[in-house]
């Protein structure tokens, strides 16, 4: 999963109306096919898709439905799109794309990479249970790449505003001791003016 924290408890017909909006959504006009459904959010449900012409690479597709939104929810979530696609980072989650389906509902799907590790408030707390921990260099190693994110976007006057361990994940790439972390849900984040509007907020 790869924006925020998917809701494991709740409502069963909440989470059986995000299934079905996820799986209704035709993907295919826009270059994706989707293969599983996988969780919900505050506003938007989310499944795996792979592109129509390589079912070998799998990414996200986080999908809002935007006929429930009120006025200031629709602008977060076009902010997001907005934010997403002007970011570039090694430990940020990347954007590939975005359109708008009607279904008949008018669907927002915000296609982003897949972290196959999950969030790192999962990740703690399946330690936990273990008995275990991590590493002294394991823990520094993540620190590290999340201080390195918000530099990036603290250079370009932007605040996350919902940083948390759930919106912190986890992808195993070649090469690496540790797997990397990528921050993502920039749902909420802000875009400051200037110096001034950064020490107000």
């Amino acid at each position: 999963k790869c924006f925020g924290e998917m809701a494991q408890a709740g409502d069963r017909n909440a989470g059986s109306s995000s299934e079905e909006l996820s799986l209704s959504v035709d993907m295919k006009p826009f270059g994706y096919e989707s293969v599983k459904y996988i969780g919900k959010g505050q506003y938007a449900s989310a499944c795996l898709v792979h592109p129509n012409d390589n079912d070998g690479v799998l990414l996200v597709a986080k999908l809002v439905n935007l006929d429930v939104l009120n006025e200031s929810d629709r602008r977060l979530a076009e902010q997001e799109v907005d934010l997403l696609q002007k970011l570039s980072h090694p430990n940020i989650v990347s954007y590939h794309t975005h359109f708008v389906v009607e279904t008949p509902h008018s669907v927002l799907g915000i296609i982003m990479d897949f972290c196959d590790m999950g969030d790192l408030r999962t990740a703690v707390k399946q330690k936990q249970k273990a008995g275990g921990h991590f590493s002294e260099r394991h823990v520094m190693t993540w620190f590290t790449q999340c201080a390195q994110a918000l530099e990036y976007i603290h250079s370009r006057k932007i605040l996350h505003r919902d940083l948390k361990t759930s919106n912190v994940f986890l992808t195993q790439q070649d090469g690496n001791e540790f797997p990397t972390v990528k921050l993502g849900d920039f749902g909420i984040s802000r875009v400051l003016e200037g110096t001034m509007e950064a020490c107000l907020t």
